[in-house]
């Protein structure tokens, strides 16, 4: 059994600047910021719980917004197949049809191993 369907409509447009520091001790160290300008034209979603779904049997409007995202981060390379990154960003409403502002904190940390 299917849980559903969604159907909406994204764009993005966006720029980053990237720059390289290579420290005294060789250690390659990649700041970067990037901005994103989202439109979300809107769409439907329809969950099913069993055989009941959402809306009372009727997929729910998805709204429409325009919002905007600033991400500042580094990456760093640790050995030639391995690297680390941190990242922080703030995602907040340029214009909303009343379903939701869509501001927010969001930061991540990881690994990346190329092969």
């Amino acid at each position: 059994m299917a849980l559903g369907t969604t159907a909406t409509t994204i764009g993005r447009l966006g720029l980053k600047g990237k720059w390289t520091i290579v420290a005294d001790n060789g250690q390659v160290w990649q700041p970067y910021v990037r901005t994103n300008l989202w439109r979300d034209w809107g769409g439907f979603v329809a969950t099913q719980f069993g055989e009941q779904r959402t809306g009372m049997g009727t997929a729910l409007l998805i709204s429409q917004a325009q919002y905007m995202d600033v991400t500042a981060g580094f990456t760093t390379k640790i050995d030639s197949h391995l690297s680390g990154f941190v990242d922080a960003g703030y995602q907040f409403a340029v214009s909303h049809d009343g379903g939701g502002r869509r501001d927010g904190v969001k930061g991540s940390a990881g690994l990346r191993c190329q092969w």
